[in-house]
């Protein structure tokens, strides 16, 4: 007795990516995709948890993701505001320091852009990162780290 024609049928599957795990091909940084910013975000709360002084204070400010309109109404209503960086860190002397994380390749949006220049006329420190090692340097200057990373040149 043969099998019913349906389950006889093959199905087209989507072709497999080639991997260049065994050809002994390159891949370079180029030709990756840029990771999201919820990875850069991530990455650094990770680093910061490991490696921030323990007399400065930090957290993320979570505003910029896309909402249910109910919630995105509510915590307006509560008086959340738009264009606050990413990551708020503050120093022992009470100085208010802003990194805010983009994906490589994109910019400010207006809102980011007016508060920036408005803590910069209240000399707060405020920066923008597009990859981990801009963001790790910012932080790095700003003396929030509990070591410090020497300058590679290539």
């Amino acid at each position: 007795m043969s099998a019913p024609r349906a389950c006889t049928r093959t199905r087209k599957r989507a072709p497999r990516p080639r991997l260049p795990l065994f050809t002994g091909e390159l891949v370079t940084a180029a030709e990756l995709p840029d990771p999201k910013e919820i990875a850069l975000q991530c990455a650094l709360a990770d680093f910061l948890t490991d490696w921030c002084r323990i007399d400065w204070e930090w957290t993320h400010f979570p505003a910029g993701e896309l909402r249910a309109k109910r919630t995105a109404e509510k915590l307006q209503r509560m008086g959340t505001k738009p264009g606050w960086p990413d990551l708020i860190l503050v120093s022992p002397e009470g100085v208010f320091h802003g990194l805010e994380l983009k994906r490589r390749g994109k910019t400010l949006n207006e809102n980011q852009e007016a508060f920036h220049a408005r803590a910069r006329a209240r000399g707060w420190k405020i920066a923008v990162a597009d990859t981990f090692d801009d963001a790790r340097a910012n932080l790095q200057g700003w003396g929030c780290l509990r070591i410090k990373f020497a300058e590679v040149r290539a």
